[in-house]
């Protein structure tokens, strides 16, 4: 019997059988009576198993219209195991693919688990021309498909790509929607819950997470699909799940391509879809998405794990830069121990305020000098700039705009450039901002840009993708290629409130690796709470300039802080402020960022009581900061993230004020003054 074995990770092909397993759970796909059936799905912690199809395995795989044969004999052309053991961008893991002819085109589905990880991934390439395909639809110069009234998408409650047959008439659905293009939104997260209930009509729900949790016993499984938003998925959905509880189904709709797309490029690549179970103790499904997130990645302290400023934040749009006054940032940022400096848009010759996407030719590469060094801002180039910044001990990074003319067609031009940046001035890090995704075929232009930059330069490049505008990733549609830069807040615009920054990371937190995403603290000091006025009184509780500069810090110190400032202008009493707290926080970020991170306590409105967790499970060890916002209340009691027994460890204070005592299975923590932090060590008696 064919196998692939990784530590306890296992795949095994029995004629048409597939079976992955570790030692968390067990997944087994069919093709005999049913296409990509999953005929078995356990948790091997508990031994619940959640497959339960009704009679012989039924296929419910479809595309662009298109239902597997009610039969679902459908043979297996090739099929390759295979131990991926030094990937670039993930941690190691097996693989297998399956390949099978169906519908004139050939659909090569394969299945990914990782050692240790309580979840599997699947996804399909695409070959060849689909009988009754659409035909290939222009776009428009931004990549947009320029579709005829008539030409309306397949509805994708027909395109399921994934699925499940579920037993359970007490089964809770949570559905989690995210949220970005960020400049026009300010609420990520949104939930529903349902539960089961047969009413023969089936419910399309919009989400990248679909959680399921049995009432009777607490356990669950959940599925995640790895895409854009659902307004931003080139397929034109009309949903990410369905609920067929008169089937027991429930399945991941929308494959991200279309019968267009196959005819586009020679091989598409389908969304992923990923299956997970978890147990039932409360935050286990929290902690099991987290699990299959970590394996998504590599993570690499100091890539991808940094305190960066940029200049953006005050507002002066790249016209300040200059030699002189880039090496006072950076030795502001060297005397503070802000790690890395973002040259954002304005070190290049060409204006992007004056690039027009829509143009009749490339506004990156119509005139070659778009992308040279602006010699005006910096005589002597960026090479001495860059030997200086690492003299300091401050890495520089650099901002770049994708070019999406044609669908992105000079993605090759583009990722030549960025690895220059690297090669040339020792960037590991680049801001990636202004894309549109419009078209999959842009899409993919896009990641192949990045995916070839991670892999020339031997993952020593990442970068921080800019979801802020524009069609792009969203939350989770691209996971191992770098940080999230998730927000623009101003003080100049009078929408930067400390505790709305906070409240954001807190929801995305509960689901999403805070590790992964780059949250923003501004110079708040007095001449900035002027643009506030007249439209907040001066005497309105959130206004920035009513927290000290490190509290502020301190609420966004469990992601990636940017210092979305000039560091430079900072005043004497803001560095006393804030550089103990950089000093502390970058001491144990490392070991903090080794958990996994856990929001507790009240969501922060501004008057809460809210604190994160970090918890390493396996050393029973971690760190926890509590808050308290302008309310008059002193007193947070917070059961810990994996502690039932809070007496038996010790705490130590490494930041702010406040004391902490057990109180039975939960703590009780005690900060004396409104707009306030404690940030403590834990560890075990």
């Amino acid at each position: 019997m064919p196998t692939a074995e990784l530590l306890d990770a296992v795949i095994q092909l029995d004629g048409d059988r597939l079976t992955l397993s570790n030692n968390r759970m067990l997944r087994q796909i069919s093709l005999v009576g049913g296409l990509f059936a999953t005929t078995r799905l356990v948790n091997r912690a508990t031994g619940r198993e959640w497959a339960a199809p009704a009679g012989p395995p039924r296929s419910f795989l479809s595309f662009a219209g298109h239902a597997a044969p009610a039969d679902s004999e459908v043979s297996l052309a090739q099929a390759s195991l295979e131990v991926v053991e030094r990937p670039v961008a993930e941690q190691p893991h097996v693989r297998a693919t399956m390949v099978v002819k169906l519908w004139g085109i050939t659909l090569g589905r394969t299945y990914v688990i990782y050692p240790g990880c309580p979840a599997t991934a699947c996804w399909t390439e695409v070959n060849g021309t689909i009988e009754g395909r659409e035909e290939a639809q222009a776009c428009d110069r931004r990549g947009r498909r320029l579709l005829p009234e008539s030409a309306a998408a397949p509805p994708a409650h027909r395109d399921v790509h994934d699925w499940l047959q579920v037993r359970d008439p007490h089964l809770r659905v949570r559905n989690t929607r995210f949220t970005d293009c960020t400049d026009l939104n300010d609420s990520y997260v949104q939930e529903e819950e349902r539960d089961a209930f047969d009413t023969h009509v089936p419910w399309l729900l919009e989400g990248n997470l679909l959680v399921a949790e049995s009432l009777i016993d607490g356990e669950g499984f959940y599925l995640l699909k790895e895409s854009p938003v659902l307004a931003d998925q080139p397929d034109h959905p009309d949903a990410d799940f369905l609920c067929d509880f008169s089937k027991g189904l429930i399945a991941q709709t929308g494959w991200g391509l279309t019968p267009s797309d196959v005819v586009n490029a020679p091989a598409v690549h389908s969304w992923r879809t990923v299956v997970g179970v978890f147990g039932p103790v409360e935050g286990d499904a929290q902690t099991a998405v987290k699990s299959y997130l970590r394996n998504r990645c590599r993570e690499v302290p100091g890539r991808d794990w940094l305190v960066t400023a940029n200049q953006w934040g005050d507002r002066g749009e790249g016209k300040q830069l200059g030699e002189a006054f880039v090496r006072a940032e950076i030795d502001r940022c060297a005397e503070l121990g802000i790690e890395a400096y973002m040259l954002d848009a304005g070190w290049q010759v060409g204006d992007i305020s004056k690039v027009s996407p829509d143009g009749p030719e490339s506004p990156f590469y119509g005139r070659e000098e778009f992308w040279a060094v602006d010699r005006a801002k910096f005589p002597d180039g960026l090479g001495t700039l860059a030997d200086y910044a690492k003299q300091r001990g401050v890495q520089l990074l650099f901002w770049h705009n994708p070019d999406p003319t044609d669908q992105n067609a000079n993605h090759e031009r583009d990722a030549g450039l960025l690895l220059s940046l690297w090669r040339d001035y020792g960037a590991r890090v680049l801001k990636i901002d202004g894309v549109w995704n419009i078209t999959r075929l842009a899409e993919m232009r896009n990641r192949a840009m990045l995916e070839r930059v991670i892999e020339e330069s031997g993952g020593e490049v990442s970068f921080q993708l800019d979801i802020t505008q524009g069609v792009r990733w969203g939350f989770v549609g691209a996971i191992p290629l770098g940080v999230l830069f998730v927000e623009n807040r101003y003080t100049h615009w009078r929408n930067y409130f400390p505790y709305k920054v906070h409240r954001n990371l807190w929801e995305l937190s509960r689901y999403l690796r805070p590790q992964r995403l780059q949250f923003e603290f501004l110079n708040n000091a007095a001449d900035r709470a002027a643009f506030y006025q007249p439209d907040f009184p001066v005497d309105d509780p959130f206004r920035p300039d009513r927290y000290t500069l490190d509290y502020i810090f301190a609420t966004v110190m469990f992601a990636n802080p940017l210092a979305s400032m000039e560091p430079s202008a900072l005043t004497a009493e803001q560095c006393r402020q804030l550089r103990p707290a950089l000093a502390a926080y970058t001491a144990i970020r490392d070991e903090m960022f080794r958990g996994e991170i856990y929001p507790l306590g009240e969501k922060p409105s501004g008057r809460s009581l809210t604190a994160f967790q970090s918890h390493n499970a396996t050393l029973g060890t971690g760190f926890v900061c509590v808050y308290r916002e302008a309310t008059s209340r002193s007193d947070a009691v917070i059961q810990l993230h994996g502690m039932p027994d809070p007496s038996a460890y010790q705490f130590e204070k490494l930041l702010g004020q406040g004391t902490v005592t057990a109180h039975g299975d939960a703590c009780v923590f005690h900060l004396p003054e409104e707009r306030s932090y404690a940030l403590f060590r834990y560890s075990q008696r």
